[in-house]
């Protein structure tokens, strides 16, 4: 099953068809499985850990964040927020990358 020759829209691989072939320039099997070499996997690896440490250091500001301002008698900051919207996009990051690992 094709549309247009067998490529998809723009928004996707353009090397990907329909049927889940790739070309064999970038790396994929017919099945559409990538076969990652060692060094992109450490990469992705190292990549990942970079992610979560960060993940952690965020959680650490909010966490001394929010303490100050209970210490001060207020509620939750309007930056906190932005530190929880910023931690859940490095989480999500984080997951895409070890979804990409075999």
């Amino acid at each position: 099953m094709s549309l247009g020759g067998g490529k998809l829209n723009s928004m996707t691989n353009p090397e990907e068809t329909l049927d889940g072939e790739l070309d064999s320039a970038n790396g994929a099997t017919s099945s559409g499985a990538f076969e990652l070499d060692q060094s992109t996997l450490v990469r992705l690896d190292e990549m990942t850990a970079l992610l979560d440490g960060l993940s952690e250091q965020i959680g650490d500001v909010s966490i001394d964040l929010i303490r100050s301002a209970i210490e001060a008698g207020g509620g939750r900051p309007p930056a906190d927020k932005i530190l929880a919207r910023a931690r859940r996009s490095v989480d999500k990051a984080s997951t895409l990358l070890t979804s990409i690992q075999p």
